[in-house]
């Protein structure tokens, strides 16, 4: 199998040498003709990664006088997960029958369509109701109300789900999830 055919995923902890190995990995790969760089599809966890991944290889490149190469690191698909999703939504939007102009939700659109959801929500309505029940508290040093940290606590386990992918919609975690409730607090409501 050619090289520019293998996926090459690279799990590691913060600081552990990822953006060297893949940059490394990456930079040699076009030196040896193996890959060309607008050929390249790197996957990163925030924009700002995405953005340093890119300048590491196209700094390398530079620096063994690969201009061309290193120019064309710039059509290379480096990016967030959802980054490199939109971008192929809008490349492929006629095929797809689609909107040619798709685009990121912002955290304060993403945010106040949320807070519309809960409103409406009927299934925590009982809570909403008693938030204090459920122990939900405001907090004293930065002036949020009760309702700010039940928000939070909405808002923090739906990007757990999110970053969880398909197997955030696995029933068997609602399920779980339900068996470690009732352990530590009781019967759960459905």
């Amino acid at each position: 199998m050619p090289m520019s055919d293998v996926l090459n995923i690279v799990p590691a902890g913060a600081g552990s040498g990822k953006t060297f190995k893949i940059k490394t990995d990456l930079t040699n790969w076009v030196k040896a003709g193996v890959v060309r760089p607008s050929r390249i599809m790197a996957v990163t966890f925030t924009e700002a990664a995405a953005g340093e991944l890119k300048e590491r290889i196209r700094s390398a490149l530079l620096a063994d006088g690969m201009v061309k190469e290193a120019l064309d690191v710039e059509r290379a698909y480096v990016s967030t997960i959802h980054g490199l999703g939109l971008r192929i939504m809008t490349e492929h939007a006629f095929a797809a029958n689609a909107s040619p102009q798709p685009r990121h939700l912002s955290d304060a659109e993403r945010d106040l369509l949320i807070r519309q959801e809960l409103a409406h929500c009927e299934v925590l309505d009982a809570i909403k109701a008693d938030l204090p029940r459920y122990g939900y508290t405001g907090s004293s040093w930065n002036g949020g109300t009760i309702e700010d940290t039940f928000r939070n606590t909405v808002f923090q386990t739906i990007d757990l789900l999110r970053g969880l992918g398909e197997g955030g919609t696995d029933p068997a975690l609602a399920d779980e999830a339900v068996k470690v409730l009732e352990k530590q607090y009781g019967e759960v409501l459905k």
